[in-house]
């Protein structure tokens, strides 16, 4: 993992989880929970990405804020084609203070994005992924790790 890229640039970075112990996740990793960056509308980030292959992106969330469902609901979109997780709704998939991670595989071949056999162009030699503001609250990410090879 590294720091923030979009520190001071784009959206809210918030500790505000740190008051909780995040569960399903190890010690060493609580820190990734606790901590998220959100915006008041759709924000991303340019993952670098040079070589072809297989590989899986790993959307890292937790609901740190609210306490019931249906009050924050975003979208996020691969590569400015492809909406990989649709009306994501943290609290009511694990509830309050518990990690929940989106696994997308998707390959690189030639210059190509392809996700469900679908392909977009990876320009500049980078991906986008993209939170989008959904109709309730703030999207938002607690941490994003980009790893080749499968999801197997």
């Amino acid at each position: 993992y590294m720091k923030d890229p979009l520190s001071s640039k784009s959206g809210t970075a918030s500790d505000y989880g740190k008051q909780l112990i995040i569960g399903r996740v190890n010690a060493m990793d609580q820190i990734l929970y606790q901590t998220e960056r959100y915006h008041h509308s759709t924000f991303g980030y340019d993952i670098p990405m040079s070589e072809d292959g297989n590989y899986v992106l790993v959307l890292k969330f937790c609901e740190v804020y609210f306490n019931s469902p249906n009050m924050k609901v975003f979208d996020v979109v691969l590569n400015g084609d492809h909406t990989v997780v649709t009306d994501l709704d943290i609290f009511e998939r694990v509830g309050r203070g518990i990690a929940h991670d989106e696994y997308v595989p998707f390959r690189v071949e030639k210059g190509k994005l392809i996700y469900n056999e679908e392909e977009s162009d990876i320009l500049g030699g980078k991906i986008r992924v993209e939170f989008i503001k959904g109709y309730r609250d703030n999207p938002k990410i607690n941490a994003i790790a980009v790893i080749k090879g499968t999801v197997d």
